[in-house]
C-alpha cells in the first residue's frame, strides 16, 4: 500500500531492498526539497547564502531564519534545533530575531513606536525577511503580539543595558513569555501547552558591517572557514559533551546525584540550554497543575528536586570578519555529529558538482537489527544528480559518511541519524576591502573559541 504523505513504501513481511520506481521522488529531489539560494545587494558583509535542511524525524524539528533590520544594514541569521517536537523551534525563529532587534534599538525608538502603537493601533515591525514563509493563525499571533508589546513597553522604561546583557534579556524573556502563555492557554487545542512541552536551542548570528555577535543557546556550532582551509570555531556547544557546562549545572544543583547519566540530563536531554522544554524548568506543582492533565504522569521528569535544570540564557561573543575569511557556517548538531569543523570547511571549499551515490532502504524492517544487518552485506546503490548548492553537498557528504542511507522508514530513521540544518553564507570580499582597515581583526586559534572575543 502506497503512502502519499511520505517517501516509503509499504511491502509484505518479506525484507528486500529495492530501487525506488519512477513514480516516487527522487533522491535528488528529497535533498533538494528545502534547498535555498539568496543573493545579497552591496552594502552588506555577506554577499549570498545556501541553505538546506534534511529531516531524520517527521516532520523535521529544526528550522533556521534570516531578517534585516528595517532601520540600518544590520542583519541576522539563525538555526533552530528542536527536540520532542518541531513546534518550538518553529515558534523561537519567527519571534526571537523581533525580540532581539528591540533590545538593540535606541530608548528613544522604542517611545516614538509605543506612542505610534497607542495612536494608530499599528502593528509593530523592525525587520523583513525573505524566509517568512509560515504564518501564525491568528488567535495565536494576538497572544504573541500582546506579549512583545509588552516588552517593548518595559524596554522604553527601563535604563538602557550594554550588548551583552541586551541580548541575553531578548533570549530569557521569549522563554519567559513562552513559559506565561503556556500557563494561561485556553485554546481547544492547547498549542501553547504542545510549545512549552517540545524544545528548541538558538544559535543567532547578528552582522553589524564586520561585526559579528554571537548569541547562541544550544549545540549548533557557527565557523568561519578561510581561503586557506582553516576553521575558527566561535561558539561552545551546550551539551553533556562539554565539560564546562556539565559543571555549571552540578554547582546550581549540589547534592543530586544521577543528575547527567547515560549521556544525558535527568536521563533525557543532551543540550543543557534551550528554550520550552518547561517540564524541566518548572516546578513539580507547576507540572501537576498544567502538564498532567493533558499529558499523564510521565511528564514529571526522574529526579527532578531543584528545577530549573536548563536555561534559555544564551553566551554571547563577538568577532570581526577578516580579509582572510571566505564563507561563515551555521549548523545544527546533525552535522558536526558526523564532521569535525576543518572538515565541513574543506568539503565546502572543495565543492564541485559531482555525481554522488546513496544507498536507498525501502522495506519496512521491524527490526533495526535487521536494518543493520542488511548494511553490513550489501551494496546498492542509486546515482544522484549533480548538487549545485555546497549546502546540499554537505548535507549529502554527511549521509554518506555516516549512514549511507537518504530513504529510511520513520520508526528507524532517528537510530540513524539526526536532522540536518545548515547555512553557508559567503563573505563579500570586496566589502570587507573597504570596511577592514576600520576595525582591528581579533587573533584566533585554529578550531578553538576566540577567547579573545567570546563572552561566557
Amino acid at each position: 500500500m502506497k503512502c502519499n504523505k511520505c517517501f516509503w513504501k509499504t511491502f509484505t513481511s518479506r525484507t528486500t531492498i529495492k530501487r525506488f520506481v519512477s513514480t516516487e521522488p527522487s533522491v535528488s529531489d528529497k535533498l533538494r526539497k528545502n534547498e535555498i539560494f539568496k543573493k545579497y545587494e552591496s552594502g552588506f558583509a555577506i554577499s549570498h547564502l545556501y541553505a538546506n535542511k534534511v529531516g531524520a524525524h517527521t516532520p523535521i524539528q529544526e528550522t533556521w531564519a534570516e531578517a534585516r533590520s528595517l532601520h540600518n544594514k544590520d542583519i541576522m541569521f539563525g538555526v533552530f534545533d528542536g527536540n520532542s517536537g518541531s513546534a518550538c523551534s518553529h515558534v523561537v525563529a519567527k519571534r526571537l530575531f523581533a525580540y532581539l532587534q528591540a533590545s538593540l534599538l535606541p530608548k528613544r525608538f522604542l517611545e516614538e513606536c509605543i506612542n505610534s502603537m497607542a495612536k494608530y493601533d499599528q502593528k509593530i515591525k523592525f525587520l523583513d525577511s525573505f524566509q517568512d514563509r509560515y504564518f501564525f493563525l491568528q488567535d495565536y499571533q494576538n497572544v504573541y503580539e500582546d506579549s512583545y508589546r509588552a516588552f517593548i513597553k518595559e524596554l522604553a522604561e527601563e535604563e538602557p543595558m550594554d550588548l551583552e546583557e541586551s541580548l541575553k534579556r531578548a533570549f530569557e524573556r521569549l522563554d519567559l513569555d513562552m513559559s506565561k502563555e503556556a500557563m494561561d492557554d485556553n485554546t481547544n487545542d492547547k498549542r501553547f501547552l504542545w510549545v512549552a512541552m517540545t524544545g528548541s536551542g538558538a544559535t543567532v548570528l547578528h552582522l553589524s558591517g564586520l561585526k559579528a555577535t554571537l548569541s547562541t543557546a544550544g549545540d549548533s556550532l557557527v565557523v568561519v572557514g578561510t581561503e586557506d582551509g582553516r576553521s575558527k570555531v566561535l561558539t561552545p556547544e551546550h551539551n553533556v559533551e562539554n565539560e564546562k557546562e556539565v559543571k555549571r549545572v552540578l554547582l546550581e544543583h549540589p547534592g543530586e546525584e544521577g543528575l547527567v547519566r547515560d549521556g544525558h540530563l535527568l536521563g533525557a536531554l543532551t543540550a543543557l540550554r534551550s528554550f520550552g522544554n518547561f517540564r524541566y524548568k518548572w516546578d513539580k506543582d507547576m507540572i501537576t497543575r498544567f502538564l498532567v492533565p493533558h499529558y499523564g504522569e510521565s511528564v514529571v521528569p526522574e529526579r527532578s528536586l531543584t528545577p530549573p535544570y536548563i536555561t534559555a540564557s544564551p553566551d554571547i561573543g563577538s568577532y570581526t570578519i577578516c580579509p582572510e575569511d571566505k564563507f561563515i557556517v551555521i549548523a545544527s548538531d546533525g552535522i558536526w555529529d558526523i564532521f569535525p569543523p576543518e572538515k565541513v570547511v574543506n568539503i565546502i571549499l572543495n565543492h564541485q558538482p559531482v555525481h554522488q551515490a546513496v544507498k536507498l532502504l525501502t522495506a519496512p524492517y521491524k527490526k533495526f537489527q535487521q536494518v543493520r544487518s542488511i548494511l553490513r552485506k550489501e551494496d546498492f546503490k542509486e546515482e544522484v544528480e549533480v548538487m549545485d548548492s555546497p549546502a546540499t553537498q554537505l548535507i549529502l557528504e554527511g549521509l554518506i559518511s555516516a549512514t549511507k542511507l537518504l530513504q529510511l522508514p520513520d520508526k528507524f530513521v532517528r537510530n540513524v541519524r539526526d536532522d540536518m540544518t545548515v547555512l553557508i553564507l559567503y563573505i563579500d570580499q570586496n566589502f570587507v576591502k573597504v570596511h577592514a582597515n576600520e576595525q582591528e581583526s581579533v587573533k584566533y586559534k585554529d578550531s578553538e573559541y576566540v577567547k579573545s572575543e567570546f563572552i561566557i
